[in-house]
């Protein structure tokens, strides 16, 4: 600290004498003296960058003081209003509502920064968590689910496999594997998921026999199982005795789920 307390002491006006006093305080987790300079050097800067940096930071600190939301909200929409082409007060103010599981805001945010911002990270001081496009992709792609976008969340975690797989971190990439499961996209592209009856041969189908009500919750069902040796279809049905079932029979069975299996 002696080099930081010694340049603000000589310069007690000086922007960066601030702010690399407030971070040298953030480093140590004592954030109160920490807000105090980066405030200062907010107010003492004209450049634009530098405030913008101070304010990013503030956010920061006040969010890890916990209950500090109306704060922290302000502090990223005035960073907004100094620097609305800079992703990085977008990409926290959705991260800040997913939290809070503000979906519709969270989601808002997150477009407004993809449509807006120049998407790059900003030329800093300090390091940030914001570290690409993807991550704001990802915030709409969460917050779209949770929204009632289930549709554009897929097509979103997708494009995120698919046109960002070699440029996430690995916790992203993990994240994003991990949706693309969860979600029901599986972890693969569309193009490998897309059936091919070249490579797959039918093995099995069951049948629902309605009764009365007409309704799968109640009847009998039965199953049609091909005879991998032979390729003739067997109706197994604890009725009767199995039997073998011709093509026009197999063709016509109103089936309720079909098994199949990969040729190779």
């Amino acid at each position: 600290m002696n080099k930081e307390l010694t340049d603000y002491i000589k310069e007690p006006e000086n922007d960066i004498a601030n702010f690399n006093l407030a971070y040298w305080y953030e480093s140590q987790k004592h954030l109160s003296p920490a807000c105090s300079y980066y405030l200062r050097c907010a107010e003492l800067t004209k450049d634009e960058n530098l405030a913008y940096e101070c304010l990013l930071r503030l956010y920061l600190c006040y969010y890890s003081l916990s209950n500090r939301d109306y704060t922290c909200e302000n502090l990223l929409k005035s960073g907004l209003k100094i620097k609305p082409k800079n992703p990085e007060a977008y990409f926290f103010l959705s991260q800040f509502y997913e939290r809070k599981q503000n979906w519709m805001d969270g989601y808002l945010y997150a477009s407004l920064g993809l449509d807006l911002s120049d998407c790059e990270p900003s030329k800093f001081n300090t390091s940030f968590e914001y570290q690409s496009k993807y991550m704001l992709i990802f915030q709409k792609a969460v917050c779209s689910w949770w929204y009632g976008k289930p549709k554009e969340s897929r097509i979103l975690f997708r494009k995120l496999k698919d046109e960002y797989g070699s440029k996430l971190n690995d916790n992203y990439y993990h994240l994003v594997q991990n949706n693309l499961s969860t979600l029901g996209s599986g972890s693969v592209s569309e193009s490998e998921v897309k059936y091919d009856k070249s490579k797959y041969d039918l093995l099995g189908i069951n049948v629902h026999e309605e009764l009365m009500h007409r309704s799968t919750e109640v009847g009998h069902y039965i199953s049609a199982i091909k005879n991998k040796y032979n390729n003739k279809w067997y109706i197994f049905n604890d009725s009767c005795e199995p039997h073998h079932l011709t093509q026009n029979q197999l063709q016509n069975t109103n089936a309720y789920m079909l098994f199949y299996i990969r040729k190779d």
